[in-house]
């Protein structure tokens, strides 16, 4: 339902969504705009949804597009911060395990004299 509003009620040429997270992409601020008074009065009207104002932006796509814990540039696309120190937590995590299972198992080995 909400596709077919972008793509043929709001004539939307770069359009991408995933769950609730989308993004329209246009040549034009002010034609981001209207579309943006128009998703928001659908929402409201036939879905009984608020987006809150704080969720929307408008912004120059050389400035990156923020979507799905990734920021996408022009010329790359990154991970957010805190996908980032996730990230690192994770692998320190695994190191964490494998020096573990590595002295649970080289500690008795050495003090056997089996080395």
């Amino acid at each position: 339902m909400f596709r077919q509003i972008c793509k043929k009620e709001l004539k939307c040429r770069f359009y991408v969504r995933y769950n609730d997270d989308f993004i329209i992409v246009s040549e034009s601020g002010e034609e981001l705009e209207e579309i943006r008074i128009k998703i928001i009065s659908f929402a409201k009207d036939k879905l009984s949804l608020e987006i809150p104002s704080e969720k929307t932006s408008l912004r120059k796509i050389g400035w990156g597009i923020d979507f799905l814990g990734f920021t996408i540039l022009p010329e790359a696309v990154c991970l957010e911060i805190r996908q980032r120190i996730k990230c690192i937590q994770i692998l320190i995590r695994r190191i964490f395990v494998h020096i573990l299972v590595f002295y649970s198992i080289a500690i008795p080995i050495i003090l056997n004299g089996k080395f």
